[in-house]
């Protein structure tokens, strides 16, 4: 960033005065001549200098040193720098399909497949643009979208905060729009949650999952583990696409798609295409020796297609095929298989939401992340030394360590204090040394003695079982800081 500012500067210098023309320029304004290029950043510059840097006085300084320029660069915030060095995932690359698609029938094997192998970005770039037509034309799937955005929106700054802080674009936290309309869905296939983890996929990225506890459940501890499981992908391919297929196939499912020197998104998807061209194909093993056009009325085969086979099988009418070779008859009707075409879709999906929110919600996309809102809590066992004192009954001791929850806890916590040292019955003695486990072991006296409201915690943490005991170890999401009612779970605006 520095270095761009301070090229920019010196380019301004030499270009001259007409490379200016106002220090009014609005950065945002699309000008890709040389002087509007240098003009943005220059007026990027000016924006975060403080010192009432005017570029006009510059500009006719005698004295145009590199500390000048040093000065004025010491006013861009690091913050921004840092903004700027973020993971991106850009939908720039595919754009110029979003107005000029390519043709292709997505239900069509035959359609899709040659769409795939000649043209893999721009069947991207197409997908995608009508995956947005769609959700921006049809009334109840628009609605649903929506709802969906709404649900999400309490969390996305914490979550923004947890895919940046693993290196991950923040973009791809999107994936849960269309894994899971951000619901604690489950699929067929067994995957659970916002994010849809599979159990062995969860647990390789530390969510407990047993019969009492299903961190898949929680939005913060899976968008955790989805941002750790992403980064992983991206470790291995290089590439957020791959990446983000990979989250969807498993990362075998990419592999075995590509050769492992070419990893990148069009080799994947035109491999996907050679995949889904061969099997809309009926492979014919040929008998007797001829020629195409007698094999074709051997077996009942149209001779209206004896150019598009020749084409296709790369043969000419006069060639004479020999028996035991095969030829490859493509099904021109043949539906596109429903596990070819979620993979063919997915990316595309996530490149839709990223459309339909950058047009009708740019406050989502450009809305700040931060960890402020939630904290994640821990239950460890803890004990306290009491020696008993007359008139002390079990019943008062845990009254003063369950604190706020006295009423409803200290019955558990009696219950708890017997068993810990093995206690026949309620009775103690004065100056008799006992020890007090004193941990919330269920959610409500957590929330009772941290004073929480019981029913917001409960749905900040789906994940556990209000009614059963809770294991050390158990994580606990709670807010943190006051919340608007925009950012409060349930908020139904």
């Amino acid at each position: 960033m520095r270095e761009k500012i301070k090229n920019a500067l010196l380019k301004t210098i030499l270009v001259g005065a007409t490379a200016i023309t106002s220090l009014s320029f609005n950065p945002l304004t699309k000008d890709n001549t040389e002087s509007g290029k240098i003009r943005k950043e220059v007026a990027y510059a000016y924006k975060y200098n403080k010192q009432g840097f005017n570029i006009w006085d510059y500009y006719n300084s005698e004295k145009m040193q590199s500390k000048n320029i040093e000065r004025i660069l010491e006013q861009v915030p690091k913050e921004q720098e840092k903004e700027e060095n973020k993971p991106r995932l850009s939908l720039k690359e595919y754009r110029k399909y979003f107005a000029r698609q390519i043709p292709l029938n997505v239900d069509n094997a035959r359609s899709l497949s040659e769409a795939l192998i000649l043209n893999p970005r721009g069947t991207i770039g197409t997908l995608a643009k009508k995956r947005a037509d769609f959700i921006t034309n049809n009334k109840d799937i628009r609605a649903g979208f929506d709802e969906t955005i709404k649900r999400l929106m309490p969390y996305l700054p914490a979550i923004k905060s947890i895919f940046t802080e693993a290196g991950v674009p923040e973009e791809l936290l999107y994936l849960t729009i269309h894994e899971s309309d951000f619901t604690n869905s489950r699929s067929v296939a067994g995957a659970v949650g916002m994010f849809q983890f599979m159990t062995e996929t969860g647990q390789r990225n530390g969510l407990i999952i047993n019969d009492g506890i299903d961190e898949r459940l929680n939005p913060i501890l899976a968008a955790k583990a989805a941002a750790s499981e992403l980064a992983s992908l991206y470790g291995i391919f290089n590439d957020w696409c791959l990446a983000t297929e990979a989250y969807n196939v498993g990362k075998d499912g990419v592999k075995r798609r590509l050769d492992s020197k070419n990893y990148s998104c069009n080799n994947f998807y035109a491999s996907l295409g050679e995949e889904l061209k061969e099997k809309s194909e009926q492979k014919l093993k040929i008998k007797r020796n001829g020629t195409l056009q007698e094999i074709l009325l051997r077996n009942k085969i149209p001779k209206s297609r004896l150019e598009e086979l020749a084409v296709y099988n790369e043969l000419n009418n006069k060639e004479i095929l020999k028996a035991g070779q095969i030829l490859r008859i493509p099904d021109a009707e043949m539906e596109t298989p429903e596990n070819l075409k979620e993979i063919a879709t997915y990316f595309p999906r996530l490149m839709a939401t990223l459309i339909v929110l950058e047009t009708d919600y740019p406050d989502i996309l450009n809305m700040p992340a931060s960890d402020e809102h939630f904290g994640i809590e821990e239950i460890k066992s803890k004990t306290a030394d009491y020696f008993v004192n007359e008139n002390d009954t079990l019943w008062k001791i845990a009254s003063v360590y369950a604190q706020n929850c006295a009423e409803r806890c200290a019955e558990s916590f009696v219950r708890r204090i017997k068993i810990y040292n093995k206690l026949p019955n309620d009775k103690i003695r004065k100056g008799q040394r006992i020890e007090v486990p004193y941990t919330p072991k269920t959610l409500y006296e957590f929330a009772m003695m941290e004073r929480m409201n019981f029913q917001e915690l409960k749905l900040l943490n789906q994940h556990l079982n209000p009614n059963k005991e809770l294991p050390d170890g158990t994580k606990i999401i709670t807010y943190k800081t006051p919340r608007t009612e925009e950012l409060r779970i349930g908020y139904k605006g």
